[in-house]
């Protein structure tokens, strides 16, 4: 490949599904044809969280890490510590001390697990048919400003079985689950390694919908804060945070998932520290600190992460209420000569063969067309002010969601997303907090 094709590869790079897949070429053929040979549809091994499987899956993954460490050059305190494990494992005069060895078992099991959580996620993404989806940055600033509490979990239907939904780095929406951890232990363990702390923002989500009960299983992505080298699985490695959001009884909201999905968090953790205990012959007073410290570290990371997924929320109902403004289309920086060939009929197939040997695949842009989406969004505006004009009180109503008919007799609904507005802004001279909430039902059908 020239180095200018080369070079306009690296855009591709931003994408989590192609930078993962390009870090991980030695087992990735491997480990998803184990995969796929436990599970014909792999959106059951999506939900798939028996440890036997967890096991099978991980052969290949452990087969070839110490490959990867072998070419890993990063500077990055993760990847420093991971090669001087693995050295003192290959040195045989080395004194490898016990606590040593905790570490290097809760190092590997942080990354095995983490990589596990995405590589389900990513071979039913490929099955699905590699749909990923751009959101511009006009939405994510009306949607991370649109609470999702309330919404129903079984209102929420993917297009395809699994989806990947990009929105660019979200600087300072830090992603903090093995990886950090691991930092985190090198550090207090007061390692003598030298290397740069690395955290991650938020870049995106994988999103796959049971097929049987429509829960939705979400692992949310992240980049590195610093640039890393991608050819490399370890120097390359990015935290990932996974959620699944059950439909326990019809009328389950988002926000009674989240505490379900808390609890059963909170629940292994309990059964971790427990397993500690009975390991070591401990009391709980022992392991008292630790303990805390360790439920409020789950406890900080969950409340952030439950907050991105407000953003992953508006961004599936978005995709199931306005598809048609959702333009597919090759990245800007795919060879325009091409793209444009992909347009011909006599030369179709033989330009897009091409794109995708260079890598080059179609994204699904969402909010390139929004005359249509902001048009409607005026309309409820102006209804729903109405509704309210006998209220002299001047107030804010908060950015939020409502169900709306349309279609023949009215038969069809979708969601509608109103922005933060000031009620009877002339009289408005006090506290820009005063909100009143208002919580509209699903209109009925007449």
């Amino acid at each position: 490949m020239s180095k200018l094709a080369n070079s306009k590869r690296q855009f591709l790079l931003k994408y989590h599904p192609i930078r993962y897949a390009q870090s991980r070429e030695l087992f990735l053929p491997e480990a998803t044809e184990r995969f796929l040979s436990l599970f014909e549809d792999p959106i059951k091994g999506v939900f798939n969280k028996h440890k036997l499987t967890f096991n099978k899956i991980a052969k290949p993954l452990i087969k070839y890490f110490d490959n990867y460490l072998g070419d890993s050059v990063s500077s990055n305190l993760y990847s420093v510590y991971m090669r001087e494990l693995n050295q003192e494992k290959l040195d045989r005069d080395s004194a490898y001390k016990n606590k040593q060895n905790v570490l290097a078992e809760k190092a590997m099991l942080c990354h095995l697990n983490q990589e596990i959580l995405v590589l389900k996620q990513y071979v039913s993404f490929i099955h699905s048919g590699n749909n990923i989806f751009e959101f511009s940055p006009c939405l994510l600033d009306l949607f991370w400003d649109t609470d999702v509490d309330n919404v129903l979990v079984e209102d929420i239907k993917l297009p395809f079985p699994t989806v990947y939904l990009h929105f660019g780095k979200q600087e300072d929406k830090k992603i903090c689950t093995a990886i950090c951890e691991t930092q985190n232990m090198i550090m207090e363990s007061n390692s003598a390694n030298i290397g740069n702390y690395i955290d991650f923002d938020l870049d995106g989500a994988y999103v796959s919908q049971c097929r049987i009960t429509g829960a939705l299983d979400i692992v949310l992505t992240s980049v590195a804060n610093q640039r890393q080298k991608y050819n490399n699985w370890i120097d390359g490695c990015e935290d990932a945070k996974g959620f699944t959001l059950e439909i326990a009884n019809t009328g389950n909201t988002v926000s009674n998932s989240l505490i379900e999905a808390k609890n059963v968090l909170r629940n292994k953790n309990n059964k971790y520290i427990q397993d500690i205990i009975d390991k070591n012959n401990q009391d709980l007073n022992s392991i008292t600190d630790y303990h805390s410290s360790h439920q409020l570290i789950l406890k900080t990371a969950f409340d952030r992460s439950a907050e991105y997924l407000k953003l992953v929320i508006n961004c599936l109902l978005y995709l199931q209420s306005y598809p048609k403004e959702i333009v597919e289309d090759y990245p800007i920086e795919a060879p325009k000569n091409l793209v444009a060939q992909t347009k011909r009929k006599s030369v179709s197939a033989v330009a897009k063969k091409k794109l995708e040997q260079l890598g080059y695949t179609k994204i699904k842009f969402c909010g390139r067309l929004q005359q249509h989406f902001e048009q409607i969004e005026d309309e409820i505006e102006s209804e729903s002010t109405l509704e309210v004009a006998a209220m002299r009180s001047p107030h804010k109503r908060r950015s939020h969601l409502r169900k709306q008919r349309y279609g023949k007799g009215r038969a069809q609904w979708r969601y509608v997303w109103i922005k933060e507005t000031t009620i009877h802004k002339e009289e408005y001279q006090h506290s820009e907090n005063c909100y009143r909430i208002y919580e509209v039902e699903m209109p009925h059908k007449h």
